[in-house]
């Protein structure tokens, strides 16, 4: 055994011999690079497992560069978007109602409110209210046979608002379609709408009332004054047929009233008065000719009054008739069932019944004016 590099012991491999330093390094290196054969003096070492990567375990990784490649592909195949118009017209403003102003259309003879901003045109029976970005509103008037107002109303909303009314002799409706945020104002737009419209007037007489008293009557007696009851409410045709033929003698007049009165007085000493008249009162200016046709009707009665034996026996009994001139629409094909002719041949109302005035009889004949 010798001495190796700075005093220290040399090693002698006892398959080898004796070897210097520079053949140890040499020995380890080849130790190193013989590892991984397997030795008879150590167990084999397994080789080293790498983890499999994520894309590996979801089945492989082969298609992500396709993903990644495939948008390219279809933005090739789609075209290309046009260029933008630089002469076309830019949208237009939303609309916004201006303030309301009264429209009066004579075409139609309507009226209402509307903002000032709104442009109307009339094409046949329908008023359009036009504007740029305003989808529109329809009014339109439908004749119809119904001379009494009765009012109306609807409802609105962003799809769709429609309003009807009926006024005398006609329909009125108000539409929009798809309003959208102009839902806000076309309510009060349809709700301002009035038709001007004022139907002809013919005349017609009706009956209003029967009243009257008896003095020192027996039973038997105011039996019998009683007996006229019904002729004389059967003069209504005759009445209808006078007024027709003179109301034109004089256009201002309106309404005018006939009483027709059986009447008994009793006066001083032996004084008697016993008679059967039909009295006009209302109208001014000439009314020779329709009283003399009153009385031709009355005429016929005048030789069946009742005989009174009780010289005592004092009576006045009314039956009034009201003279008129009622709304009549006017015969269309889209008219309804015609009105009522205002009275026939049948029986008044009888003697007990309650008084009518005069105001509550016109309200029967039609409304008078605006109704709508």
């Amino acid at each position: 055994m010798r001495a190796g590099r700075a005093g220290m012991p040399l090693g002698i491999d006892p398959r080898i011999g004796a070897a210097g330093p520079q053949e140890e390094r040499k020995t380890a290196r080849r130790r190193r690079s013989d590892r991984s054969v397997p030795s008879p003096h150590r167990p084999a070492r397994s080789p080293r497992r790498v983890p499999p990567s994520p894309t590996a375990r979801a089945g492989g990784g082969w298609w992500l560069p396709l993903l990644l490649v495939a948008p390219a592909f279809g933005a090739c195949r789609q075209p290309a978007a046009p260029p933008p118009d630089a002469d076309a017209a830019p949208p237009a403003p939303a609309f916004v109602a201006a303030a309301f102003r009264t429209l009066e259309i004579p075409e139609l003879e309507l009226r209402l409110e509307a903002p000032e901003n709104l442009a109307p045109v009339v094409e046949g029976d329908t008023l359009r209210l036009t504007a740029d970005g305003f989808p529109g509103v329809s009014i339109r008037a439908v004749r119809t046979g119904t001379t009494a107002g009765s009012g109306g109303g609807g409802r609105c909303d962003e799809r769709r608002c429609r309003y009807e009314y009926d006024a005398p002799c006609r329909r009125l409706t108000c539409e929009a379609l798809e309003p959208g945020e102009n839902v806000s104002f076309l309510p009060a737009l349809c709700g301002s709408l009035r038709s001007t419209y004022q139907p002809p007037r013919s005349p017609v007489v009706r009956p209003l009332s029967t009243g009257g008293n008896h003095s020192n009557c027996d039973d038997r007696q105011i039996e019998l004054t009683l007996a006229l009851d019904g002729p004389i409410a059967q003069l209504l045709p005759q009445f209808d047929a006078c007024w027709r033929e003179h109301a034109a003698d004089d256009p201002a007049w309106t309404t005018g009233e006939v009483n027709v009165r059986l009447e008994r007085k009793i006066g001083e000493g032996t004084e008697r008065s016993y008679r059967l008249s039909a009295d006009l009162s209302g109208l001014e200016g000439e009314t020779t000719d329709l009283q003399r046709c009153l009385d031709a009707a009355v005429q016929p009665l005048r030789g069946r009054l009742p005989a009174i034996v009780d010289a005592d026996c004092s009576f006045a009994l009314d039956h009034r008739f009201l003279l008129d001139r009622a709304p009549t629409c006017p015969a269309t094909g889209e008219a309804a069932a015609a009105e009522p002719d205002g009275g026939g041949a049948g029986s008044g109302p009888g003697r007990d019944a309650a008084p009518i005035d005069d105001t509550a009889a016109r309200a029967e004949a039609g409304p008078e004016g605006d109704t709508r």
